[in-house]
């Protein structure tokens, strides 16, 4: 696994053994950075859905064996590589959200494409750019803690659940406090 900062978002839905369990999947699977961003938000969505791990890795190894194994690592899984590559990636996301009767996480951001202001339970207020055509955004916070990065994509966002943001540059995991109020502008 890439980033460590996973299994602390994967923490909040998953058992330990759950934990261990989808990191073990995810680095037989050897997933692209980006790749495995989108996984670990396909679990998410998966896990709200009360959809068992078991299934979940069922088909992804399914796009493994049909999809990913011929593709070179660094692209592995990632739906906004290049040309056809990104094609047969997002194809292979949709295929996976279809068999477990989710939202595709890769589009999910573009239904709420608009300026964005999101308050935690902590007070945080985090104001959103729309989303390009990727679903890139970029964030700020308000007050005293500004954050260190500014472009970024909503891995998850559910009132009354954490807000899950992937960092693009540099590449990571944002987590924040119990979300109480989203605001679309």
């Amino acid at each position: 696994m890439h980033n460590s900062a996973y299994r602390v978002v994967l923490a909040d839905y998953l058992s330990p053994e759950g934990v261990q369990r989808a990191v073990a999947s995810l680095d037989e699977i050897k997933l692209s950075p980006k790749g495995e961003a989108v996984i670990v938000s396909v679990i998410i969505y998966a896990k709200e859905k009360n959809r068992k791990l078991a299934d979940i890795f069922a088909v992804c190894n399914k796009e493994r064996e049909s999809t990913w194994r011929l593709q070179d690592p660094a692209v592995r899984g990632d739906p906004d590589a290049a040309e056809v590559v990104g094609a047969h990636n997002r194809d292979s996301l949709q295929n996976i959200c279809n068999s477990l009767g989710i939202d595709n996480p890769n589009e999910r951001d573009q239904i709420s494409a608009g300026h964005l202001i999101v308050r935690t339970h902590g007070g945080s207020i985090y104001r959103f750019s729309p989303a390009n055509e990727k679903g890139e955004r970029t964030v700020t916070k308000d007050g005293d803690h500004p954050l260190d990065f500014s472009k970024c994509k909503i891995v998850f966002l559910s009132q009354g659940r954490r807000m899950v943001l992937l960092i693009l540059e540099p590449e990571g995991i944002w987590r924040t406090s119990a979300i109480e109020l989203i605001s679309f502008i």
